[in-house]
């Protein structure tokens, strides 16, 4: 739960006649009589899917207005969304706009699509996007929309065919291209290099997007080429001087570089523009990581977490901040073996995460819910070296998840299993349950980095190592383990 995940589309032979304009301007057949509404959504649709999700906000927010019965302007609106409330308001309102004597195929599919999410059900989620895929072979958007769900399922050749089959049905599209430089900016095998490339074709495509720059300067991040990074961060604000993303990455970029003031006041500038706090908080927080001071870090966090409760502010529009500062303060007080921390957060998470839950109101909600709770009450347990106790725990939390269908849903069970084995000296039950972890997350690679280290596997411990210590992407996982992985590697 916490915070991102909705994204997808849907057709009909049997649309009206002001619907038959997509193989020229769009490959979604969007119901609407008004022509106005249309140019709104169409230019929001055009900015969105060149990476500028604020300024494709207001487009589809003024479609809305002049059709108030134009649903995948609620669904495409959802990426520029704040809050969980926000984003569940715009799923509903784009399920209420359906109507089934006139609305396309597509926009109907995609209303399941997105509302697979709140119950957590990635087999109907892939179904529905193969569905699409196969009765509308010539869109793009729909190769892309099942490349995505491919690679939320782990099946990165099958993404990445995908993601190709989009730029061949239409090269001038961004997105084949951006779907490729996520999948080898983050999944395995990465390469850092065609990222740029397919970076740069879009930016060639649309030269004047300051959301575009910001995937150039990720890109650029990712290769350690931190100047390069900090120049297309700084061209995108000349090109948008609003730019959230901008200010939080430069930021991200003085971190890297041991410019930890300096990396705080970028991130003062970036939540000017921002309704949340969470990114903010929390990195802000990395910075006293980076730094080597964990116990200003949490102090930190702790801090901030008064603010939110006294901020007076409704729940909806703390919840969030909160959650992921608490989220932040567990992951800390887990690395650093302090029980009695965790604790505190973990209390302090819990009626936070059983709200938002209570919010998406599905009982795959509910369940994970639950499995967060027990798996941080498994974590006090291990610090505390109640190993059977731990085991019993997590076994609580993998029974609650057995209704839900994502891949990677197992993934905390599975490393709780890990930590008891490696604080066991159990180097080889550590290792396996470990690489059932999401090795998309260098976090669980560290663990099993370090798990091969102390079983002697030092070449395979080494070739993790190399593989996580440029991640360069803020991340307080990340932060934790940069400093000792740099000396493991004499850095």
């Amino acid at each position: 739960m916490g915070a991102d995940s909705l994204g997808m589309h849907c057709l009909d032979p049997d649309r009206l006649l002001h619907q038959q304009r997509t193989e020229e301007d769009n490959d979604i057949p969007v119901t609407t009589s008004s022509d106005s509404a249309r140019a709104a959504f169409d230019q929001g649709l055009r900015l969105l899917d060149q990476s500028d999700y604020l300024t494709s906000r207001p487009y589809f927010t003024k479609a809305i207005e002049l059709d108030p019965k134009i649903s995948p302007a609620y669904i495409f609106r959802i990426f520029s969304d704040f809050t969980l409330e926000e984003k569940l308001a715009d799923l509903k309102n784009a399920k209420d706009a359906i109507d089934t004597s006139k609305s396309s195929e597509w926009e109907i599919l995609y209303i399941q699509f997105y509302s697979s999410f709140l119950n957590s059900d990635y087999k109907s989620r892939l179904e529905i996007a193969r569905k699409i895929a196969a009765d509308y072979p010539d869109a793009a958007r729909a190769q892309a929309d099942l490349g995505y769900t491919y690679l939320s399922g782990n099946e990165f050749g099958k993404a990445r065919e995908c993601y190709e089959k989009a730029i061949a049905l239409d090269s001038t599209w961004p997105g084949g291209y951006l779907g490729l430089v996520n999948l080898y900016e983050f999944y395995d095998p990465k390469d850092f290099k065609l990222a740029e490339s397919n970076a740069e074709k879009v930016a060639a495509l649309a030269p004047a997007s300051p959301g575009v720059q910001v995937t150039l300067g990720d890109c650029y991040r990712a290769e350690n080429e931190l100047d390069k990074s900090r120049d297309a961060y700084t061209k995108c604000l000349q090109l948008d001087s609003t730019s959230r993303d901008a200010y939080y990455k430069l930021g991200h970029v003085s971190a890297f570089l041991g410019k930890y003031e300096e990396a705080r006041k970028s991130y003062e500038q970036a939540v000017r523009f921002d309704k949340t706090k969470s990114v903010y908080i929390v990195s802000s927080a990395n910075t006293y990581l980076y730094a080597g001071d964990y116990k200003k870090a949490l102090e930190y966090l702790n801090e901030q977490i008064a603010k939110i409760d006294s901020s007076g502010e409704s729940a909806s529009g703390r919840d969030g901040d909160k959650y992921d500062a608490c989220s932040a303060g567990i992951q800390i007080s887990f690395f650093y073996n302090q029980p009695e921390l965790l604790k505190e957060f973990s209390d302090r998470l819990a009626p936070v995460s059983e709200a938002m839950a209570k919010q998406i109101g599905t009982p795959e909600a509910m369940a994970s819910y639950r499995a967060e709770t027990w798996i941080n009450e498994a974590f006090v347990a291990v610090l505390k070296g109640k190993y059977d106790e731990a085991a019993a725990i997590a076994a609580l939390a993998k029974k609650s998840l057995d209704s839900i269908s994502e891949p990677n849903h197992l993934n905390t069970y599975y490393f709780v299993l890990g930590q008891i084995a490696m604080r066991q000296k159990k180097y080889a039950d550590a290792i396996e349950n470990f690489g059932k972890t999401d090795l998309s997350s260098i976090y669980n690679k560290y663990w099993l980095a370090l798990a091969n280290e102390m079983a002697g596997n030092k070449d395979k411990a080494q070739a993790l190592y190399k593989d996580i210590v440029n991640y360069n992407f803020d991340d307080t996982n990340y932060a934790l383990f940069r400093n000792e992985v740099r000396k493991k590697l004499n850095m």
